[in-house]
């Protein structure tokens, strides 16, 4: 390839990378600002629970912040820099997509009245997708010692070759998601069927939650696979930030809906999902 198209299009991607970062970082600050109300009412005004420790919207927004100041949006002139703050960048991404898929396993945990067997399996699949995601990550990026330094033309840690194993990368994720989708699918469906939409409130935000998230997951996860894949390497940093803000602002979302809801539940909807369970599983005071 032409030296010069090369610095070229590693330029345009690098801006490409950083301007995606800053969008997705300005929609997660307007969403924070738009949902800080109930979030004041729904987590910081309820007991100690599971459902307030993993509420990862500040350290997605932490993290996010950290990448973008201190790699993506400033010149990087050490080889070893770049290679650490990626591998920073990689786990702050891997546990947020973790603690979200937890979150998500939490609804489907109560929609099967918290079954231990349930729980247990969520726990095995959790356990499994933080491990394969660290180890499909730190096994990329170690092996990326040069980094492309052209002055303050080029912000950010780009290297010219990124090994095809990250197209794994996305995988788990989308392998969970898909598992926790149709559990959720096939608890509500009958349920639904029988009672209606309007008698059973927490099933059909359960279900428009669930398939939500699945949509949103099966976007992101294209993406990156088809950018991990066939892309230029330079652009591998690309959905990394985006996909690891939408996920955690779908988790965030999806765990003060839940929270809202246990404030008014139903009497019909108790015969698919016990009042006290979910309330206890979220620490909402009855």
């Amino acid at each position: 390839m032409d030296p010069a198209k090369q610095v070229v299009d590693l330029v345009a991607d690098a801006r490409t990378t950083n301007y995606l970062s800053v969008a997705l970082l300005t929609i997660a600050l307007h969403e924070y600002i738009s949902t800080f109300e109930y979030e004041i009412r729904l987590i910081w005004k309820t007991r100690l629970s599971l459902a307030n420790i993993i509420y990862i919207r500040y350290f997605t927004l932490a993290a996010v912040r950290s990448v973008d100041f201190a790699v993506m949006l400033r010149e990087q002139t050490s080889d070893k820099v770049c290679q650490t703050m990626l591998l920073v960048e990689m786990a702050s991404s891997t546990l947020v997509t973790v603690l979200t898929d937890i979150i998500l396993a939490l609804r489907v945990w109560i929609l099967y009245h918290r079954s231990r067997k349930v729980l247990y399996l969520f726990i095995g699949l959790s356990i499994m997708e933080a491990i394969t995601m660290s180890l499909l990550g730190y096994h990329t990026i170690r092996p990326l010692t040069a980094y492309a330094h052209l002055g303050p033309v080029l912000q950010g840690c780009y290297s010219l070759e990124v090994p095809r194993l990250f197209t794994f990368y996305a995988l788990p994720p989308y392998v969970i998601g898909l598992t926790m989708f149709i559990m959720t699918m096939l608890q509500c469906r009958s349920t639904i069927s029988t009672l209606g939409w309007r008698h059973t409130p927490v099933m059909a935000l359960f279900l428009r939650d669930g398939v939500f998230w699945f949509i949103s997951l099966l976007l992101v996860g294209t993406v990156e696979l088809v950018l991990w894949r066939d892309a230029r390497p330079t652009l591998a940093q690309v959905p990394v930030i985006p996909g690891t803000v939408i996920m955690a602002l779908i988790g965030a979302r999806v765990l003060l809906n839940i929270k809202e809801i246990t404030t008014d539940v139903p009497v019909r909807d108790i015969s698919t999902i016990e009042v006290s369970d979910l309330r206890f599983s979220l620490g909402v005071r009855g």
